[in-house]
Parts: C-alpha cells; sequence; structure tokens
C-alpha cells in the first residue's frame, strides 16, 4: 500500500493510519501529527488533483481521530454516508473524490492487516451490492431495451473505477453505439480488439493480451485498463458492455471484470423478461383484433337486426364491453377527465336509441387524475351496468347522472325515474352482487336508495384508486 500516517491521539484507543484502497496514485504526508488539510490547492498537505475535489475539501484531525468536511462542493463520505464532521475507528472507509481510503490500527500490525483487508473487501462489495440492488430493481421495471442499456453503462461505471462505459450493438457490422455514459465529453472511441474478442463469451481484459498483441489503436489511446463483456440473447451475443480508462485516469477497481460479468447476466435476464413481455404482448393483440373483427361484427349485425330497442341495446351495451377488453390495456394511464368524457358520450348514444331524455351535470373536479386501464375499465362497466339495469328493468323516462369530488372522493350518481322497488325490498342478485364487487376493487362502495319518487344508484369512489 501507499504511505501512512501514525499517531497517539488521546480520545482514540489505536494509533491512526490510513491506506489508500483505491484511486490514482498518490504519496501521503510524512508528518504523523497535528492535522492534514485535504484538497486539490498547492498548499495542502495531502492533494488530491482530481476535478471533483474542492481547493480545501476536508481536515483529517490525527490527535483525536476526526476528519471534517470543509464545505466541499462533492462533500466527503465515510462508510458510504455523507458527512460534516465524524469521529474514526478502526475499519472506517473515507471517501473523497475518486479516491477511498481505510482507517486501520497501526499499532497492532496483526489488527492492523485484518482490517485493512476487511476494509478493502467491505469497501468493494457493500458500494457494489447496493449498486447491484439498484441495478436489479431499475431494469426489472423497465420498458425498453435502450433504457436497460443505459442503466447498465451507469452501473458498470460507478461501481468499477473507470472513466467511461458503453454498449456496442454486436449484430451490426458498424458496431453503432446502444447507450454511453462517460464523465469525458471527448468522442469516444472502444477498442474493437476487445470487443471482437467478447464474440466467444465470458469476460475480457486489457491484462489478459500480451503487449506484443495489443493492436495499434489500444497503444494510440494509451489505455491502462480495459474490459469487455458479451451480452447474450438465446446464447448468441448481441451486444458488449466495453469499460476503460487511460494513461493519468484512475485504474480499475479490483474485481471489475466480476463485477461487470454480474451486471451483464443481470441486464440478459431483463433483456429476456423484456423481450418475452413484447411477444406476449403481441400475441395478445391478435387474439385481440380477432376477437374484435369477429364477435364485434356479430354484435353490430344483433343490433342493426334487433326486433326491438331492449334487444338493440343489450347487444350495444356487449359490445362496448368488448371493446373495453380490446382497447383499454393498449392504453397505460387515462386522465379522469377523458374518461368521464368517454363514458357520457356512450351514456348519451345509448339513452338517445332508447328514446330516453338524458342529462349530465359534472361538479369541479381537481387536477386531472390518471387513471390504470384496468380502474377505467372497472368505472366504464359498472356505469355501463347500472344503466343497463335502468333501460332493461325501469322503463324510464329520463335519466340523469352527476358527478362531484367530495372530501378527496369521487361521487357519482345515476337516477331514473322508472319503475322500481324500493332498495329494502330487494334480494340481492347477480347484478348488483357483480356491481359491489367492481366498486371494492376500485376501493370504494355502491349504494341505491329511492329520492323524491327516483332510484338513485350511488357510485363513492377514491379520486385515485389503487387498482
Amino acid at each position: 500500500m501507499d504511505g501512512a500516517a501514525t499517531n497517539h491521539p488521546a480520545e482514540t484507543s489505536f494509533r491512526l493510519e490510513l491506506r489508500r484502497l483505491f484511486g490514482p496514485e498518490l504519496d501521503l504526508p510524512a508528518t504523523t501529527e497535528g492535522f492534514w488539510l485535504l484538497g486539490r490547492g498547492p498548499d495542502c498537505d495531502l492533494i488530491l488533483a482530481h476535478a471533483s475535489v474542492s481547493r480545501h475539501h476536508a481536515r483529517l484531525d490525527l490527535d483525536r481521530g476526526r476528519i471534517e468536511d470543509l464545505g466541499s462542493s462533492a462533500g466527503t463520505r465515510v462508510n458510504d454516508v455523507l458527512i460534516k464532521s465524524q469521529a474514526l475507528k478502526a475499519g472506517d472507509r473515507i471517501q473523497i473524490g475518486p479516491w477511498q481510503f481505510a482507517v486501520t490500527d497501526a499499532g497492532n500490525l496483526a489488527t492492523g492487516a485484518t482490517v485493512q483487508r476487511a476494509a478493502m473487501t467491505t469497501a468493494l462489495a457493500a458500494p457494489r451490492l447496493d449498486l447491484l440492488l439498484k441495478f436489479s430493481e431499475t431494469i426489472n421495471q423497465a420498458d425498453t431495451a435502450s433504457e436497460i442499456y443505459s442503466t447498465l453503462t451507469e452501473v458498470a461505471m460507478a461501481g468499477s473505477g473507470c472513466q467511461r462505459a458503453v454498449v456496442i450493438d454486436l449484430d451490426d457490422a458498424s458496431l453503432p453505439v446502444l447507450a454511453q455514459s462517460a464523465i469525458h465529453t471527448a468522442p469516444f472511441v472502444a477498442s474493437r480488439q476487445l470487443i471482437d474478442a467478447s464474440r466467444e463469451g465470458g469476460v475480457i481484459q486489457l491484462s489478459e493480451l500480451a503487449v506484443g498483441e495489443r493492436s495499434a489503436s489500444i497503444r494510440a489511446r494509451r489505455l491502462i485498463s480495459a474490459t469487455a463483456v458479451a451480452l447474450m440473447n438465446n446464447g448468441v451475443p448481441c451486444a458488449c458492455l466495453y469499460l476503460d480508462a487511460r494513461d493519468g485516469e484512475a485504474t480499475e477497481m479490483p474485481d471489475t471484470a466480476r463485477f461487470c460479468q454480474a451486471l451483464a447476466r443481470m441486464a440478459d435476464l431483463a433483456l429476456a423478461r423484456l423481450h418475452q413481455q413484447q411477444a406476449l404482448w403481441q400475441q395478445r393483440e391478435r387474439i385481440y383484433a380477432d376477437l374484435h373483427d369477429d364477435l364485434g361484427a356479430r354484435l353490430l349485425n344483433m343490433i342493426y337486426r334487433a326486433q326491438d330497442t331492449a334487444s338493440a341495446d343489450e347487444a350495444r351495451a356487449m359490445l362496448e364491453d368488448l371493446r373495453d377488453v380490446v382497447s383499454r390495456p393498449a392504453q397505460d394511464q387515462l386522465a379522469l377527465p377523458d374518461l368521464l368524457a368517454e363514458i357520457r358520450s356512450e351514456m348519451a348514444r345509448r339513452t338517445e336509441a332508447a328514446g330516453i331524455r338524458f342529462s349530465w351535470l359534472t361538479q369541479t373536479l381537481p387536477e386531472p387524475l390518471l387513471w390504470s386501464n384496468r380502474a377505467a375499465a372497472l368505472l366504464s362497466r359498472s356505469l355501463r351496468e347500472a344503466l343497463s339495469n335502468a333501460l332493461r328493468h325501469a322503463q324510464p323516462e329520463e335519466i340523469d347522472v352527476q358527478v362531484e369530488a367530495r372530501a378527496g372522493r369521487l361521487v357519482l350518481a345515476l337516477a331514473h325515474d322508472g319503475q322500481f322497488l324500493p332498495p329494502d325490498q330487494w334480494s340481492p342478485g347477480r347484478g348488483t352482487r357483480s356491481l359491489s364487487e367492481r366498486c371494492r376493487a376500485l376501493g370504494g362502495t355502491i349504494t341505491w336508495s329511492a329520492r323524491h319518487g327516483d332510484l338513485e344508484t350511488c357510485l363513492n369512489l377514491p379520486l385515485e384508486p389503487r387498482t
């Protein structure tokens, strides 16, 4: 390891020693007393020459075993936590810019060596485990391959210490870039020699190539480390994750190859999941199209050939149910005002065909809320069935719908002036049970009551259903 500073602090039970775990090479100060001023300024005791380090970044108190951040722009971390001032103990890890240091006990050589090895393991394992967990969570929620590739390059660079990372398309002879993440903004050209070697599988590193075997482009770019690992599609390389560091930059961290291989395998699984979802979606779309073309055409014929208004309306309601099943899944979300406008339009068409007066009144609603396609379908089918019950059984002359927001709830009331038994005399049937189940699925309730000679069906729902 690099140099170390020792002292006998009054408030600590060990001799403070600082060792570099990873980051660019540097010489630690010879002084073993008082304070170290850390930063990129020429007057610092420990000069950390990197753009992410402030001129006067932090102060290390060797006597008390404490580090203090001096208002740096990027911050100082101890054990992956941003600190302002922090007491230190053996095994702690200090992160400043691209450097990470371990605090060890120099008073006991055996203990110091053990702590140093433990600190090295923790320094690499803990942050990388966090990166892997976040990577897994992000890519398994991704909707596109480009999102997976972009996240892959960012996490690979963060966990490797390299200054650039890129995903290359191996299916195209021109090797186009699918995603790129880099600290430097200069044009980035990957090593074709390493990328081609990755096609055989496994992880390819620059260190595995003898100096005489390295291409002219590798020597021209002054690569000091590089890693390439293939992404697989059904066992065939389809893309390549490539990282490198060049002369004057920080070298890659230990076990970068294994870390990148784990990332690549996780990306393979996420891409396979995405491809499977896309294939299932395409199959579902074909089934929906067949349903629409076949059953939709038959229902339209039933509407046109119906002998009476009730039969035509029943076929019309079935057709709308079919359209809900076919079209809703194609929409991720739907704004509540747009959903209500669709429902109002459908109700207006059905009541007009039945020769019934129809009115719809909407009170002011909050800012547009987005409903999932499932919630939208549940609401549409609930109101459609409530209307169907009125048209089939009550022979109303007028139907009124009122929509408003009350105390964070969406309240929809459908009232008609037809014939009906008082609700307290009803025997629960399939229709009422179906309506109740749909409202419960939305997190709400449905009630029926007689008001001024009308029967009112009232849906009380959350403005933002969980479903």
